[in-house]
């Protein structure tokens, strides 16, 4: 298998308002993450106490990316899917990944893989290979607490 590839959708709660200078700060958060050279193209939407945005790949640098974010706007909520881009005819990894950080950035986090299958699946060698074998695509399925600090250290 080459290089695993995702298209990715976030979507972050606050408790509190977003300021008017939330897409600024949205944007220094990206680049602090390497994230706004290969994702500038992402698609920000933000209002009330929501930010909704698409990217691609940031499944390497996603954890970093919420601690910056914790940072920037403090405590929040937030669900994240990597959909598999590229997969195999048949089937699909879906990863969703629900995070809560309080105020001292302490974390609940929990990540789960589903593999997706289609009738089609029974064609493909490497459907058949994940069904029997089956790995995480890029971490295995976890549910853990900390602090967001741990993940700037990275």
């Amino acid at each position: 298998m080459g290089a695993y590839h995702t298209r990715d959708s976030y979507v972050i709660r606050l408790p509190q308002p977003l300021l008017d200078n939330s897409v600024e700060f949205l944007s220094k958060a990206l680049e602090e993450c390497d994230l706004i050279a290969d994702y500038y193209h992402c698609l920000i939407a933000m209002q009330d106490q929501n930010v909704a945005f698409s990217a691609r790949s940031t499944h390497r640098v996603y954890r970093r990316f919420l601690a910056v974010f914790f940072q920037i706007f403090g405590p929040f909520s937030a669900s994240i899917s990597f959909d598999e881009d590229y997969p195999p005819v048949g089937c699909a990894y879906n990863t969703t990944v629900n995070i809560e950080v309080d105020r001292r950035g302490t974390y609940f986090f929990s990540l789960l893989n589903v593999l997706s299958l289609t009738k089609e699946s029974e064609r493909s060698a490497e459907c058949q290979r994940r069904r029997v074998q089956p790995a995480a695509p890029f971490e295995a399925n976890a549910v853990m607490t900390g602090n967001v600090a741990e993940w700037l250290r990275v």
